[in-house]
C-alpha cells in the first residue's frame, strides 16, 4: 500500500518576505504559517473584555471612573487581539534542505531565528485533544546544546513531522 502524500503548502501563496530570507542557492522545501486556531485565546480575551464593560455600563452612571477603566481594558484587550491577527498574518516556518527559519512579527518589530537542519538532535510533536479535532500541533525543537524552540499551533502536523524528519534524519540511499 502506497502512502499518498500531498504537499504541504498548495493554496496558500508564499509572501515575498520570505524571499527575503532566503540565500540565492536555497530553495524553500515547505513554509506554513500557524493555524488560524492561535487567534482563539486572544479573540475569547477581546470578547470577553467587552462583555464586561458593556455589563459595567447600564450599571454606573455616565462616564464613572470604573466604567472608564473596564472600557480601556476592553481597549487594551481588542488592541492585543489586533496585534494577534497582524502577526498571524505575517508569521512563517520556513525550511530549506541547509536551514529552519523561524519568522515572528509583532507590532514592535520582527524576529528571525535560523538553525542548520543538521544541528537539529530532535523532533517532538505534541497534540492535545483541541489539536487533533482542529487539525494543529506544537512542534518541539531540540538543537545542540541546550537550545530549544517550541512552535505552537502548527497546521498539517503529520505532513509536516514526515516532511521534517526525512530533512533532519536523512535517507543514507539517496545521492542527492
Amino acid at each position: 500500500m502506497s502512502r499518498l502524500r500531498m504537499p504541504v503548502n498548495t493554496m496558500e501563496p508564499i509572501p515575498y518576505t520570505v524571499y527575503r530570507y532566503l540565500l540565492p542557492h536555497e530553495r524553500q522545501v515547505l513554509t506554513v504559517r500557524r493555524h488560524p486556531a492561535a487567534l482563539i485565546p486572544p479573540a475569547a480575551s477581546a470578547v470577553g473584555g467587552l462583555l464586561a464593560a458593556a455589563a459595567v455600563t447600564p450599571f454606573g452612571a455616565s462616564g464613572t471612573t470604573v466604567e472608564t477603566v473596564v472600557w480601556l481594558l476592553a481597549g487594551g484587550l481588542l488592541a492585543q487581539f489586533a496585534a494577534a491577527i497582524y502577526g498571524w498574518f505575517d508569521g512563517y516556518v520556513v525550511v530549506t534542505r541547509q536551514r529552519i527559519i523561524f519568522v515572528t512579527t509583532t507590532i514592535l518589530g520582527r524576529r528571525v531565528e535560523q538553525f542548520p537542519v543538521e544541528q537539529a538532535k530532535e523532533l517532538e510533536v505534541k497534540r492535545s485533544s483541541a489539536g487533533r479535532l482542529a487539525g494543529y500541533a506544537s512542534f518541539v525543537f531540540e538543537f545542540d546544546g541546550p537550545v530549544q524552540r517550541v512552535i505552537e499551533f502548527l497546521p498539517y502536523p503529520d505532513q509536516l513531522y514526515l516532511e521534517l524528519q526525512g530533512l533532519i534524519f536523512p535517507d543514507p540511499a539517496d545521492d542527492e
